[in-house]
């Protein structure tokens, strides 16, 4: 067992003007995308198992006091790479105070952060906390000075992404602390899995709008009561405790409004069409009768020419509502839908981003947030709209006015967070934004690759709606520059030629990307091609990629592309394999000219691929399958190789699935090494790798960090989490390069992480000083220090020993914290 010693002493822009464009299919297949990676083989999300997980996870990292847990393979601690100035999905932002610049904002899968002075672009974000049990924040509401509330989970009924939640958390200090509200697991009410928006009244009595209803509570959220089913997508405070919400109906979408006693009133539009969702705004300046309210609803027919289905505003509270102008995209000289202008209509994007808000002074004063923005001045009669991937990055979900200056205003939107000193200001027509997401780490990676060379910090990753950023600088946190645009998805480095380098975008779009010109050359570009992330895979040996092009039903054949000469004369040859495959991934063998293809329903086949004929023949090596499966219910999603193609290990995502098949002899025979006893939470698992140093050693890139077993062999690999300065977020890649031992993973949320593997010891360590932050040294034999240690969070790490001497100090307020691990493998 690890040793441990703790000792307590208590004295970031980006522009997009190359973004490809996304569309209503792109949302609809990254939806499809999740469920099928993620979902059990009987359709039903397992509530207690994901809760279980999360709270397994922390309950483990909470044994080791958030220091590094007892890790399989030993003395890995993760570096946080970035981006530094990329951000992510971002849907809720506050203001602290009205008299302070101090800015709380959420991301989607990245957690909860702060930033002490947004209008100075040089100020940083900090996060909150890691190791919450959840980290997909969506809404955040402001009782008094002291007492916040933080909800989770993500959901849309239109499809796209979407992170299930874990409830509600509070702070009673202004957010120095943070705790869950014990009643909103979800595994208790599984209402509290999706929670759309959090308002609270001037008496502190709480609503929550989730999937399953508008919840409410009058005891700080001990205790909860709903007073009305349904899928509710918003609710807005309006004086006098009066609350308005929207409320999801077959359909035909409503408004309601409930007095400060629960007394409900339905005061929706007439209107005809299929009304989806419907977003709300009230104007601050406007009370009682004389309220002013705009509501926009989004056409659930995607035939129609306009996204919008209707847009009213009502001056007297709800009892009368007149028609707004439509806003349209200016595109090309003609125009097009607001949300979905590049397919012509399709209320699924809006169902993705929408947010709205009204100025604090000027009820006529309104900004309105899709794919774009747009704003009026006077009261919704004529609209300018932004020009799309200009200044603020596409995909707006949250519209903030400040409250200590009305003319700034904060977005929220998939590029994480962008600020106007001046979008308020309805005299002014010269309009500015800049990001704000200097430390703001909350970037969704699907894969990253980094080249192999010893030290290097170049760094490709596929992006969610943020392209491929390459990383280049080698401090602890780099930059990052999108590439591609889009999403960014599969990115490969040659191991033997680093210049070689492959990107990719969703929908079978592949690239030769020049590292020096910078430009993007067409190796495979399918735009309609099948998947949204395309399978695929790079050999550097042979200098050969792969790709999936299409399954054929009617003759139950599959379609590949082979490209050879990938750095010189470049060769795209297509063939066929006699199998209907649908492939979810696709991974080179050490033998040239072998591919293994897994795909859905649980299947695996090798490829041998005559290269003199381009014909092929297959082998179907499958592990192990459920019975009764459907098509979201086993995805094979990812394999590893050992030293040969007869050492394999096959990852299904799926919950309520044995997720890690271990194979000797090339898949004949398979052993399942995530029983129940193995240690593995009932959680998705979508990468293994081999430790090449020691390949019984083995890494597994999990929905909640990384976890490791130091002998894959054992009948029982005991699985312990890897997450020391990493994240409790799903990590959906491991990626190895031999020069150094390094590993980089890519977190769908928290950017990109690197460590490595089987560091050697260090025979003594002096230290003279230490810089604040979660920084450790690398374990050692024994560490002396004689330092003065500022005041902060400050941890020392050693494989022997903490010798504190003559001269160790401590300021007031320090918090110190000393680990002894051990090192080289020894326990």
């Amino acid at each position: 067992m690890k040793k441990q010693i703790l000792i307590f002493i208590s004295l970031f822009l980006l522009f997009f003007d190359t973004k490809a464009q996304e569309n209503q299919d792109n949302q609809l297949l990254r939806a499809e995308f999740e469920a099928r990676i993620t979902m059990p083989f009987d359709g039903k999300f397992p509530y207690k198992a994901f809760d279980a997980a999360n709270r397994k996870v922390d309950a483990l990292l909470q044994e080791k006091k958030n220091a590094r847990p007892n890790t399989a393979v030993p003395d890995i601690t993760w570096s946080e790479r970035g981006p530094y100035n990329i951000g992510g999905r971002t849907r809720t932002i506050m203001y602290e105070s009205s008299i302070s610049n101090k800015v709380w904002a959420g991301s989607v899968s990245g957690g909860l952060w702060y930033n002490n002075d947004i209008t100075n672009s040089a100020s940083v974000w900090q996060k909150v906390n890691d190791f919450w049990e959840n980290l997909s924040v969506t809404s955040i509401a402001k009782a008094n000075s002291q007492i916040f509330y933080v909800g989770t989970g993500e959901r849309r009924k239109g499809g796209g992404p979407a992170s299930r939640g874990g409830g509600i958390w509070k702070t009673v200090d202004a957010g120095a602390t943070w705790f869950q509200l014990p009643n909103t697991v979800p595994s208790l009410d599984t209402a509290f899995q999706f929670i759309q928006k959090i308002v609270v009244s001037g008496t502190g009595k709480i609503y929550a709008a989730t999937s399953r209803g508008l919840k409410t509570s009058v005891d700080g959220g001990n205790t909860w009561n709903v007073i009305a089913n349904g899928f509710f997508e918003d609710a807005e405070m309006a004086p006098f405790n009066i609350v308005y919400a929207c409320r999801r109906n077959n359909g035909h979408s409503e408004i309601l409004k409930f007095s400060e006693t629960d007394i409900l009133t339905n005061i929706t539009p007439a209107y005809a069409g299929n009304g989806q969702r419907i977003e709300l705004a009230i104007a601050p300046s406007t009370a009682g009768n004389l309220l002013t309210i705009y509501a926009i609803c989004i056409d659930g027919n995607p035939s129609s020419n306009s996204d919008i289905l209707w847009f009213k505003k009502s001056t007297n509270a709800g009892s009368n509502w007149t028609n707004v102008t439509i806003p349209f995209y200016q595109i090309n000289g003609s125009t097009g839908p607001f949300f979905s202008f590049t397919n012509n209509g399709g209320g699924n994007q809006g169902d993705y981003d929408l947010a709205m808000a009204v100025h604090p002074t000027n009820p006529n004063l309104v900004i309105v947030g899709g794919a774009t923005d747009a704003r009026t001045t006077d009261g919704g009669s004529t609209w300018t709209v932004a020009r799309y991937g200009g200044n603020v990055h596409p995909d707006n979900h949250t519209v903030v006015f400040s409250p200590v200056n009305s003319n700034q205003v904060l977005i929220g939107n998939d590029g994480g967070v962008y600020y106007s000193s001046d979008y308020g200001d309805a005299t002014d027509n010269n309009l500015t934004f800049a990001s704000r997401n200097t430390g703001f780490r909350v970037t969704e990676f699907y894969k990253s690759a980094i080249k192999n060379i010893t030290d290097d910090f170049y760094t490709l990753a596929g992006a969610q709606d943020n392209g491929t950023i390459q990383m280049l600088e080698s401090n602890t946190f780099s930059n990052g520059t999108d590439i591609t645009g889009a999403d960014g998805m599969n990115c490969y480095i040659d191991q033997d030629q680093p210049s070689i380098q492959i990107v990719s975008t969703q929908n079978c779009s592949h690239f030769l990307y020049n590292p020096t010109t910078g430009v993007n050359t067409n190796l495979l570009v399918k735009p309609n091609g099948h998947g949204f992330l395309n399978p695929s895979d790079y050999d550097s040996q042979n200098n050969v990629f792969w790709a999936y092009y299409q399954s054929d039903t009617t003759f139950k054949r599959t379609h590949f592309f082979k490209v050879s000469g990938i750095g010189g004369t470049i060769t795209i040859d297509s063939f066929v394999v006699e199998r209907y495959i649908e492939p979810s991934f696709i991974k080179a063998g050490r033998a040239a000219n072998t591919i293994f293809v897994g795909g859905n329903y649980g299947k695996l086949y090798k490829l041998v691929v005559n290269p003199a004929t381009n014909s092929s023949t297959y082998t179907a090596i499958h592990p192990p399958s459920i019975d009764n499966y459907n098509w979201q219910g086993e995805s094979l999603f990812s394999l590893d190789i050992g030293a040969t193609d007869n050492e394999l290990i096959a990852i299904k995502s799926n919950y309520d699935l044995e997720s890690v098949f271990y194979s000797t002899n090339g898949g004949t025979n398979w052993i399942s090494k995530d029983l129940t006893s193995h240690g593995l939470p009932n959680m998705p698992i979508f990468a293994a790798l081999f430790n090449p140093i020691d390949r019984n050693q083995v890494l597994l890139a999990t929905e909640l960090g990384v976890w490791s077993t130091k002998n894959i062999s054992n009948a029982n690999p005991n699985w312990e989490p890897t997450d020391a300065a990493l994240a409790h977020v799903r990590c959906m890649s491991l990626e190895y390069r031999s020069a150094d031992h390094s590993v980089a993973v890519a977190t769908f949320g928290r950017g990109v992480f690197t460590t490595k593997l089987n560091k050697p010891c260090l025979a003594t360590r002096n230290i003279f000083f230490h810089p604040l932050g979660s920084v450790h040294y690398e374990a050692s034999s024994s560490i002396s220090s004689s330092a003065v240690l500022p005041t902060g969070v400050i941890s020392y790490d050693s494989g022997g020993n903490v010798r504190l001497t003559n001269g160790f100090k401590v300021k007031s307020g320090t918090h110190f914290k000393a680990y002894i691990d051990g090192c080289g493998g020894t326990r």
